[in-house]
């Protein structure tokens, strides 16, 4: 679903976020070497991470977004790169229906979309959409906050859960309030609660082998070891 125009004027507002961060220490693990590879950031946002994509040497980086806003604000960042990392960048507004016409994929990120899909049937639609346009070789990785650690708060963020949140209940809405290190600002935004069985079935069910599940922190102490509970969770999935 769309954000709000004001939702996303906040969400962007609140600068580069912790998030980012983590997966630029991942990205290449996860999506393996991208030099020379054609690559789609599904639910780009403000583009931040379709940039990073970028950087990491792949030859051309797709961004999709259903929010006229996040697409707007993810064109504004392409526009201030210098020539050598705009030209390998586009950015369209659009839902997983218009994934097909951009023909296939070498490697495909998602990151915090999934939690937005209000029914299973949208869960499965964008997924399903998103092996697809694979090539044979392709690499899929699928970032959602981790959906058995929705009562914990974290340092940028924190849930709002209702009073009779229950985690086998799919689907149930919940906010989340994002509160960055780095602003006084804040936003609000509202996601879904899909459980853990929900996202692999979503991957198996749309004709893809799950290769890896990653657990991802928030935080790490001074030795760089995992501090507190995982915060995110990769989903890293292939064609069959």
């Amino acid at each position: 679903m769309p954000w709000s125009p004001d939702t996303a004027r906040a969400y962007a507002g609140l600068g580069p976020q912790h998030h980012i961060e983590i997966l630029r220490s991942v990205v290449p693990e996860l999506l393996g070497d991208l030099s020379g590879r054609r690559v789609l950031d599904f639910g780009c946002g403000p583009g931040r991470l379709a940039v990073l994509l970028a950087e990491q040497g792949a030859a051309r980086v797709v961004g999709v977004d259903e929010s006229p806003k996040m697409v707007e604000q993810a064109r504004a960042a392409v526009a201030a790169l210098g020539p050598e990392l705009r030209d390998r960048l586009a950015v369209h507004r659009g839902t997983e229906a218009d994934i097909e016409a951009l023909g296939t994929f070498d490697a495909i990120l998602s990151s915090l979309a999934l939690m937005m899909c209000p029914t299973r049937d949208r869960l499965h639609s964008v997924v399903r959409s998103l092996v697809a346009a694979l090539s044979e070789t392709g690499r899929l990785v699928v970032v959602v906050t981790h959906p058995c650690f929705r009562r914990r708060d974290y340092g940028t963020f924190r849930y709002e859960l209702p009073d009779d949140f229950d985690y086998w209940r799919s689907g149930a809405p919940y906010d989340v309030h994002l509160t960055p290190e780095s602003t006084d600002e804040s936003a609000v935004i509202t996601d879904y609660h899909w459980t853990l069985g929900d996202y692999c079935r979503a991957v198996t069910e749309s004709g893809a082998v799950l290769t890896g599940l990653v657990e991802l922190p928030a935080d790490r102490d001074e030795d760089g070891r995992p501090s507190g509970p995982p915060a995110y969770l990769s989903l890293c999935a292939e064609r069959r």
